[in-house]
């Protein structure tokens, strides 16, 4: 598959927006820049290279490090990886990931849909509509990489956001994925490092701000 953007060779700068904007024309789910191989993408499934020159961690590292909030390079300064979104104005938004490995500094793009799916759309039951009518207790969307996990549970809190009535909805989220807007709720979306110190502090401080619904992004600790 050949790229039809500005591509890398030798020293010249690397086209990141170029690369994501090719991505989401390709229906890519995922976007690759890894040091010392050509960009790939996830199309249907299967990572697809492209014919060109393998990168290098010099062209790579600084639009990376450009479109980083100060917070994200610091934490990547201390601890080698950060995850973060990047928004294309007109485009997309973009979960990421930067790391670092045995070849150098490393990214992968993950393309987030502009709204909330519907069960529908997701070719789920709605039987799982039920999930969202209870007043109590906890549910867990598991299952691994890649399955949809964040699309499913997206869903679910627009199905609370739009029949809770006067309901306050709080999010825990590293990073936001899926920017929800108030319908019938109050939608409230904590980024943790630039919200929050962490999952727990955070969850700590939600049993003060009256919340109704409480969604954690994921669970890292006990």
């Amino acid at each position: 598959m050949e790229a039809e953007i500005g591509t890398p060779s030798g020293s010249e700068a690397f086209d990141l927006a170029g690369w994501l904007v090719r991505a989401t024309q390709l229906h890519a789910s995922d976007a690759h820049f890894h040091s010392g191989y050509p960009p790939l993408m996830r199309i249907n499934g299967a990572m697809t290279p492209f014919s060109q020159s393998p990168l290098e961690e010099a062209q790579l590292v600084p639009e990376l490090m450009r479109i980083l909030s100060e917070a994200d390079k610091k934490s990547f300064e201390k601890n080698k990886d950060v995850d973060f979104t990047h928004q294309i104005p007109g485009v997309a938004r973009f979960r990421a990931s930067m790391f670092t490995c045995q070849s150098g500094v490393n990214a992968s793009f993950r393309i987030l849909p502009p709204k909330a799916s519907t069960l529908e759309e997701l070719g789920l039951p709605k039987d799982l509509e039920r999930f969202t009518q209870f007043h109590h207790g906890l549910c867990l969307v598991t299952g691994p990489a890649g399955c949809g996990k964040s699309t499913t549970l997206a869903a679910l809190v627009n199905l609370v956001n739009e029949h809770h009535h006067g309901s306050h909805i709080l999010t825990l989220e590293d990073p936001i994925e899926i920017i929800h807007k108030n319908k019938s709720c109050v939608v409230n979306q904590r980024q943790v490092v630039l919200h929050t110190e962490s999952y727990a502090r955070a969850m700590r401080a939600a049993l003060r701000e009256d919340p109704d619904v409480i969604i954690i992004g994921e669970m890292r600790d006990s």
